[in-house]
């Protein structure tokens, strides 16, 4: 009688390393220090803050109202743009939708997506169980807003303080504790 030998090893190894790899990929995400510097400014980020003041825009959001960044002034404004398919904007999403609740700051999120794709993909996350957020969705469907801030990775959040001057670049997921400390220095 012989035994043969099967392939499974491979399998559960490559299987592992991946779940690794996604487990530290999600870590480092979430460990962003509001005392330390996380803007990794890139040119075009650079660029941005040093010209003080958040271009405005105007877009039509989710609920089909139609908005713009100047009708805000006066108020603190937490500018985050991402995507559908971005794990780490599926974790920030709850920790804007908890922000935009305390009244702390007004809460716009930008993304590339039509009302449908967002309504079916607030009906399929865990936290919003197909209910509406209580941020504001600005749809922009042609990546106009994203070219216009220079937005190369998601989620990209800008603090805008009530002058519309932007504040803070932040790049990936942000915890609410940290919304708070940056929104508490402005």
């Amino acid at each position: 009688m012989t035994r043969t030998k099967r392939g499974g090893g491979n399998t559960t190894w490559i299987i592992g390393a991946l779940i690794l790899v996604l487990v530290i990929a999600a870590v480092i995400s979430l460990n962003i220090n509001p005392n330390k510097d996380n803007s990794k400014t890139n040119s075009a980020s650079a660029k941005m803050m040093s010209e003080a003041y958040a271009p405005n825009f105007s877009a039509l959001t989710y609920r089909g109202n139609q908005i713009s960044l100047d009708q805000y002034r006066g108020k603190k404004v937490v500018l985050t743009f991402w995507a559908l398919t971005c794990p780490s904007c599926k974790l920030e999403l709850p920790q804007l939708d908890k922000l935009a609740q305390t009244n702390s700051a007004v809460v716009i999120t930008v993304v590339a997506a039509t009302p449908g794709q967002l309504k079916e993909y607030f009906k399929n996350h865990s936290y919003f169980n197909g209910r509406d957020p209580n941020f504001i969705v600005a749809l922009d469907p042609n990546y106009k807003l994203f070219a216009m801030y220079h937005v190369r990775v998601t989620p990209t959040t800008y603090i805008i303080d009530g002058r519309g001057r932007i504040r803070k670049v932040l790049y990936g997921a942000v915890s609410m504790e940290y919304f708070k400390a940056y929104l508490n220095n402005i």
